[in-house]
């Protein structure tokens, strides 16, 4: 059968009839850029910020975007930090208070009113202005995001989605059906530079037709105008023109004529919702789709081509619809050329095959297709490879394409590296991906102009004979393995058994011991391999050697390199005893050796670390005083009254910190302090009273009378802040501060020394300036000592208890001290078991010596003596 066949043609047209009927069933045009589902940014979306940059005349990149730098924002009154609601970061979103700010606040009415009028100012004065600049800056990064994350998606997913820009937005309503799609489309692509960290929207460069003019949203309308579309669409197709082309507007007024009278060309940055007039918006929008093609029409125009005659019948379809297709023959090659025919005469495949690889290749040379199917990890791309290498080997030409770019990355990297550089893989439109395909056709095109074709006609002579000469040796192993194979059928009598020769060979094996005294056969032109001396000397010793030292000689002796040296044999020995020793002085702390055995040389030098550790935190544990609070924490009633005196002065301690913080950098007096002396008193609780009243009417904004306020006004000239009278709220509230620094002071220093009186503790002098530093260490010795037996000496116990280890229910630093130095010693029973070990298997070995076939006597001899001494 021929392609003249005269059934292929009908055949072809009803398939093409039935895939134009199957994809009308399952492709919808999309009217709606909507539908899409995936990401889409409008010309209007584009931040105006300098970080972002779109086009004018289509020259250099459509649309670049840079990293933004968003500025920081002014720092928010530290009054209104603790109410806010969601921080003040967000320049899209006005700071707030929370929503229960009338219940968390513990101050009054007033009070609340003032903090909102700070927020508001704070709102309506510098975060509004640094709103207006953040807000550009935080939308740029978030579309430099959107297109870094993009971008890492159009490299995965290339096959599946395309990134269009499209231009010329027609919205229109008719019918019931909403239209909102650019009419004029270009594929584009994202580009990194790597200097910059920019991304830019650039056209796809491999594109042989850019730009395109989309139609598929009016299919389907029964628009009385649809054919002046396609044939606008036909124009197009012919003289393209770009989506900044000053002609676009004159395009899109052509389109609106077949659509209807009120159809209008509109300048706006985005499109205006449809309406029953079709408009056209001369503005651009850059869209992720799937990607698709105008399958029906395709289908169409080809069925009405082969229908006319006026295309041949293309070879994929006659190989589809063809009795015979492998049997067809090649349009293209030429009488008497049997080129491929030849391919099959000789496999020229670098990587590992099989027959059924082979198979593949012999067809390949005798059919126009062969197909090669398989689960994943049966070796296609293996084959593939192979193929390749044998059709380049050959003189052809090798096209291999694939839905996805990996199968093709994966492929190249199976190809050997010789073989490698003749090959021009587009692996994707990137700009690493072109610099790629650039960089093979200049290494292909070196190696073309370098070549010396005399030379290389040589080598190929050379190696054609190497390899005939390697197939004629495969063919001759093969032969020789075919030969032993049919000798495996041949049979050995041996006495009255009969063998196959493997069963020969087995038997043989199994005997060797007792026959592998017998000498192989000697060839007659073998050089005497002793001298005349040695041979005199053998039969001086057949003449002095008595029949039973021959017999003697003749078993097997153990090899002196096997046996432990008198030295080492002591020296294990001795330390042997030593170790056993030392382990026997661990018995009254080691009540069970199993489990303490049962740890790992690694969890056991963890114990001895929290044992040593353990000894020296406790000895910081044995004050007197400490040991006697240590005694009242036994007892559950004291345990809690000392938690709550930790508690307590750590309140203490840690309040006065953060009024130290605040009297930092200030130098405050209080009535009856002299500065001179350096001598502070002790405010009483109608003083603090009294500033706080102070604090309240300035803060309120009102005035201290010296004659309607005379007792406030007193103490207030009496008070310095910073060697002046306070005159603000803040100045007295610093005021205010120092005076319950103070009485909090004397309250830490009374508390303290009443605690620790009774225990004899280190008390503290009443005219300790600072207190808290001093309660700070004594109270972090408070805490070791409640840690320790609240549960840390416990636990350790527990642990040793489980190893098999005993220890005292109170013990001293010196006992944990000894205890670890006991478990050191402990240790030594993994060093007992190795030297053991080492005993057993030397023991073994002369004991499995003696009993072998042919064993001299000196291997029990030697067992004996093992025995008695180790």
């Amino acid at each position: 059968m021929t392609l003249t066949d005269p059934t292929i043609r009908p055949r072809a047209i009803r398939l093409v009839e039935y895939l134009e009927a199957v994809r009308g069933l399952r492709e919808q045009p999309i009217r709606d850029i909507a539908e899409y589902r995936d990401k889409r940014w409008w010309a209007a979306d584009i931040p105006s910020h300098p970080a972002c940059v779109v086009t004018a005349t289509g020259e250099e990149p459509w649309l670049r975007v840079s990293k933004a730098s968003v500025p920081p924002p002014p720092p928010v009154p530290p009054t209104v930090v603790p109410y806010l609601q969601a921080g003040a970061t967000d320049p899209e979103r006005e700071p707030a208070l929370v929503d229960d700010i009338s219940e968390i606040f513990d101050g009054g009415r007033d009070e609340l009113e003032v903090l909102r009028g700070q927020l508001d100012a704070y709102v309506d004065g510098p975060w509004r202005e640094w709103s207006v600049k953040a807000l550009p800056a935080v939308r740029a990064r978030a579309l430099y995001d959107d297109l870094f994350e993009l971008r890492q998606r159009l490299q995965r997913d290339s096959a599946m989605i395309e990134l269009v820009w499209g231009n010329g937005i027609l919205s229109w309503m008719t019918g019931g059906v909403r239209i909102v799609h650019p009419l004029v489309t270009t594929q584009v692509q994202l580009s990194f530079d790597a200097k910059t960290g920019s991304i830019s929207v650039v056209p796809e460069a491999l594109l042989e037709q850019q730009h395109h003019l989309e139609i598929d949203m009016l299919q389907g309308l029964r628009l009385s105008g649809f054919d002046l579309v396609v044939d606008a669409h036909e124009r197009f197709r012919e003289d393209p023109t770009g989506p900044f082309d000053p002609e676009n507007k004159l395009l899109y007024g052509k389109l609106l004529a077949p659509l209807g009278h009120d159809g209008r060309v509109l300048e706006a940055a985005i499109s205006p919702p449809p309406t029953s007039a079709p408009a056209i918006t001369a503005t651009w929008v850059l869209m992720v789709r799937r990607r698709a093609t105008m399958y029906r029409r395709f289908f169409g125009d080809l069925k009405d081509a082969l229908d006319a005659g006026q295309l041949e019948v293309p070879a994929p379809l006659v190989a589809v619809v063809a009795d015979e297709p492998g049997k067809l023959e090649l349009e293209d090659r030429p009488d008497g050329d049997d080129s491929w025919h030849r391919t099959a005469e000789r496999l020229l495949m670098p990587l590992p095959t099989n027959p059924e690889q082979e198979q593949v290749a012999t067809r390949l040379a005798q059919h126009r297709g062969v197909t090669v199917q398989g689960p994943p990890g049966t070796g296609k791309t293996h084959t593939i490879a192979n193929l390749i290498c044998h059709l380049i080997g050959h003189g052809k030409r090798v096209l291999v394409t694939s839905q996805k770019e990996q199968a093709l990355a994966v492929l190249r990297e199976k190809i050997p590296e010789s073989v490698r550089d003749l090959s021009v893989a587009v692996l994707g439109s990137s700009t690493a991906s072109l610099g790629q395909l650039e960089q093979s056709v200049r290494a292909i095109y070196e190696n073309a102009v370098a070549l010396d074709r005399s030379l290389a006609r040589q080598r190929i002579r050379a190696l054609d004979e190497q390899l005939t000469s390697i197939q004629r040796d495969v063919g001759a192993l093969r032969t020789r393995i075919s030969e032993s194979i049919a000798r495996e059928r041949d049979s050995f009598t041996l006495g009255t058994v009969e063998y196959s020769p493997s069963t020969l060979g087995k038997w043989l094996a199994d005997h060797e011991v007792e026959l592998g005294y017998i000498p192989d056969d000697i060839e007659p032109s073998f050089p005497c391999p002793l001298s005349a001396a040695e041979i005199a000397d053998l039969f001086r010793l057949v003449r002095e050697i008595t029949p039973e030292d021959r017999a003697a000689a003749r078993r097997r002796l153990p090899p002196a390199a096997d046996l432990p040296t008198p030295a080492k044999l002591a020296a294990a020995m001795a330390e042997l005893r030593d170790v056993r020793d030392r382990l026997a002085g661990t018995e009254a702390v080691v009540q069970d050796r199993m489990s303490l055995e049962r740890l790992t040389p690694d969890e056991l030098a963890r114990l001895i670390n929290w044992v040593e550790q353990a000894a020296r935190r406790l000895e910081l544990l044995e004050q007197p005083w400490l040991v006697a609070i240590r005694g009242e924490l036994r007892t559950s009633s004291f345990a809690a009254l000392w938690r709550d005196q930790i508690k307590a002065i750590n309140e203490g301690i840690e309040e006065l910190a953060a009024w130290r913080n605040r009297l930092l950098g200030h130098r405050i007096a209080l009535p009856g302090d002299d500065l001179d002396l350096g001598e502070t008193a002790l405010p009483g609780k109608e003083l603090i009273t009294q500033l706080a009243e102070i604090r309240d009417r300035l803060a309120a904004g009102k005035g201290i009378n010296k004659t309607f306020q005379r007792d406030l006004y007193r103490v207030r000239e009496a008070c310095q802040v910073d060697d002046e009278p306070p005159r603000t709220a803040d100045d007295v509230d610093l005021c205010i501060i120092e005076a319950r620094t103070r009485r909090r002071r004397q309250e830490l220093t009374r508390r303290w020394n009443d605690a620790v009186g009774r225990v004899g503790g280190p008390p503290l002098s009443p005219g300790t300036g600072q207190p808290e530093y001093l309660l700070s260490e004594h109270v972090e010795g408070l805490k070791a000592a409640l840690s320790w037996e609240d549960g840390e000496w416990q636990a350790l116990r527990e642990r040793l208890q489980a190893a098999g280890v005993r220890a005292a229910p109170i013990p001293t630093s010196a006992d944990l001290a000894a205890l670890a130095n006991m478990l050191r010693v402990a240790a030594l029973h993994v060093r007992e078991k190795e030297l053991a070990a080492w005993l057993d298997a030397g023991a073994k070995h002369l004991a499995d010596g003696a009993v072998q076939p042919q064993a001299s006597p000196l291997w029990e001899a030697l067992r004996q003596a093992f025995a008695v001494h180790a």
